[in-house]
């Protein structure tokens, strides 16, 4: 495991833009973009906002697969390494650890540290299935952290297919990227947190306001189902991924479509955050009354932890908006949240050629769709050309 400590240092306060304004998410990125810490360097603007949304919605991590147009994969794999270590650092704050596994990694190579901000890990598609297990693990430890991590799988493409779907679940959402395509950072940058943790505490605040009515709710059922029993598509869906999808849908919402907020919203929803946000705080309560409230767990919690949303004038103050997702914030999060569970179901894959099938003939039939650029190309294609597909016709 690699440790990355650069100096820590107060960048200058940069005019971010306020939660709910009209092209909030491209502002933002232009925002980093001009900010002389990051010494002219321009993040990926799609990878930016993919981490933002991971960190506001915080149900799993983001896995970036690697596209390979040509040659080896290992350059490509390495430049993407750096560009996300150096957006958790340099525009984050976050303190981050690298682990690099191999087919020859063992579980001792995996160990997350509850200082560390942000895991980049890059070989987890070649690591060995008891280095997997420990992975899963350490993930599932690190959700209970007080501040939990992000979590950046950063994998080759050509390999998503073997990836087990233990292992994709514990990432929310997903993102293909051309190494080409993303600017090297420069050496040296300094740890800066040019998007500070109150402003992506903000935002998280905010997601919990955002409202989905029922008949889309049922849209997005209706879409996870179309998926399940597709022709040409094997997918996993689990109840995780499921509610991961519906929490991204409402991120997208926040972060990519207008509503309005009353002039005083930031000291409002800290001091929501402080009384009733803060996991402290029915504890605190249950002290004041002389533990009549029954604490954290007793009938002055069971509201929230059945799930009740808070109503938006409590936790932005009065005069704001009920902002509600729309059909549009479906579409926006809907690849993002499945992409990385589906893969093209090859002729041959199906239950009776399974049983009936010899195994030189499946075997044949496996070796005949592996490991080429082209063939994983044409995959890509294909299964996202059937989730656009979905987004039509369902």
């Amino acid at each position: 495991m690699a440790a990355h400590t650069p100096s820590i240092h107060t960048p200058p306060i940069l005019p971010l833009p306020t939660p709910g304004s009209a092209g909030f998410s491209p502002a933002l990125v232009r925002a980093v973009h001009a900010s002389p810490a990051l010494r002219g360097w321009a993040p990926d603007g799609t990878l930016l906002a993919v981490f933002v949304l991971a960190m506001v919605a915080r149900r799993g991590g983001v896995l970036v697969d690697v596209v390979r147009d040509r040659g080896s994969p290992v350059p490509g794999v390495h430049r993407v390494v750096r560009a996300a270590i150096a957006l958790a650092e340099s525009v984050f704050g976050l303190e981050t650890r690298t682990i690099v596994l191999s087919a020859h990694s063992t579980a001792a190579d995996v160990s997350f540290e509850p200082r560390a901000g942000c895991f980049v890990i890059a070989g987890l598609e070649d690591a060995p299935t008891p280095v997997q297990i420990k992975f899963r693990d350490q993930v599932a430890l690190a959700d209970k952290w007080v501040r939990p991590p992000l979590v950046v799988w950063v994998r080759n493409e050509d390999k998503a297919d073997d990836s087990p779907p233990w292992l994709i679940d514990i990432f929310s959402c997903s993102i293909a990227v051309v190494p080409d395509d993303i600017e090297p950072p420069p050496a040296g940058l300094e740890q800066t947190a040019l998007i500070p943790p109150d402003y992506v505490a903000d935002l998280r605040s905010l997601l919990e306001v955002t409202h989905i009515h029922p008949p889309l709710e049922v849209h997005i059922s209706n879409l996870v189902a179309a998926l399940s029993l597709h022709p040409s598509l094997a997918s996993t869906i689990t109840a995780r991924a499921e509610e991961a999808l519906t929490r991204l849908v409402r991120g997208q919402r926040l972060l990519a479509s207008p509503f309005d907020l009353p002039p005083d919203w930031e000291e409002n929803v800290h001091t929501w955050q402080h009384e009733v946000g803060n996991p402290n705080a029915a504890r605190r309560q249950a002290a004041a009354a002389g533990g009549l409230s029954g604490g954290p767990g007793g009938v002055d919690t069971w509201a929230r932890r059945a799930g009740e949303v808070p109503r938006t004038e409590a936790v932005v103050g009065p005069g704001g908006d009920e902002w509600y997702c729309l059909p549009e914030n479906v579409a926006g999060a809907w690849a993002l949240a499945v992409r990385h569970r589906v893969r093209v179901r090859e002729p041959g894959q199906g239950a009776l050629y399974q049983l009936n099938g010899t195994a030189q003939e499946r075997a044949a039939k496996a070796s005949k769709h592996q490991g080429t650029v082209r063939e994983t190309a044409r995959h890509r294609r294909e299964v996202d050309q059937a989730l656009e597909e979905l987004l039509l016709t369902v």
